[in-house]
């Protein structure tokens, strides 16, 4: 499964993307959580059709967050528990 999420990402202006939780592979929802620089994000239509297609592939209800959309409170619970599921290549 993690490889069909770096494939994905591949092709988006997404530099990092964690994954917080339990492991990717058996969750019933998939958290993935971008703190990282992104480029290119445009409009909520962007961020909503990637979060789309993302649980069309997974076959999962996906939480897409981005740094922004964090909490002050939960944030450093999913700095605690983030997993790097993601990096491009420099």
């Amino acid at each position: 499964m993690l490889f069909v999420v770096t494939k994905f990402l591949l092709n988006l202006p997404i530099t990092k993307t964690y994954d917080y939780g339990t492991d990717i592979g058996f969750k019933q929802t998939i958290h993935l959580c971008r703190l990282s620089d992104v480029d290119g994000w445009q409009s909520l239509l962007d961020y909503a059709g990637i979060m789309i297609d993302l649980e069309k592939l997974l076959r999962k209800k996906v939480d897409l967050l981005t740094e922004g959309g964090i909490m002050k409170f939960a944030k450093e619970s999913i700095e605690q528990d983030k997993v790097l599921v993601y990096e491009r290549a420099s």
